[in-house]
């Protein structure tokens, strides 16, 4: 179980490789993601200052669609294209944290969804068609993974864009 907060972030600078991914591929697609990432920011001395990150903009339950898979970096280098320059938005989020498989992050992102519901909170998202466009959701995986029964693990934070929130008890 995650424990589960709201709270303003300040805006985070990364450097990132847009990947398309499904839903089942997901998974399957990071680390060889990460793993092209690092070599081109270390062919350019671009060094990562804080955690590494995925960004979901939009997200889909039946068709591809694009995560960005990253690092947090000091400032906005150049960069060449397909990897991006980007910045996470300062705001409200509600946050969950947990120590754990990654393989358990799409659950905890459930559980946090759920949560924020049930709290009342309006999440900065658009439902289209094609799935949701979110302002801001992303993951931040601080520290150096680990690997057990299930697979990689450590500590993550799932962060959902919320523009209204109107909190009726403690979190979990």
């Amino acid at each position: 179980m995650a424990r589960m907060r709201v709270e303003s972030r300040s805006a985070v600078t990364y450097c990132a490789l847009p990947v398309e991914v499904t839903m089942r591929t997901l998974a399957a697609a990071l680390s060889p993601a990460f793993e092209e990432l690092e070599r081109y920011m270390a062919s350019r001395g671009i060094q990562p200052s804080g955690p590494s990150l995925v960004r979901y903009r939009t997200v889909s339950e039946r068709a591809p669609f694009v995560v960005e898979v990253g690092w947090v970096v000091e400032e906005s280098p150049w960069i060449d294209m397909p990897f991006v320059a980007d910045t996470l938005p300062e705001g409200r989020y509600a946050v969950a944290e947990h120590h754990g498989p990654f393989a358990q992050v799409s659950a905890i992102t459930g559980e946090l969804l759920e949560w924020g519901r049930a709290e009342e909170m309006v999440f900065d998202v658009i439902h289209t068609v094609e799935g949701s466009d979110w302002a801001s959701w992303y993951e931040l995986y601080s520290g150096d993974a680990v690997y057990g029964p299930h697979g990689p693990a450590g500590a993550v934070e799932v962060c959902l864009g919320v523009i209204d929130e109107r909190p009726r008890h403690d979190a979990r």
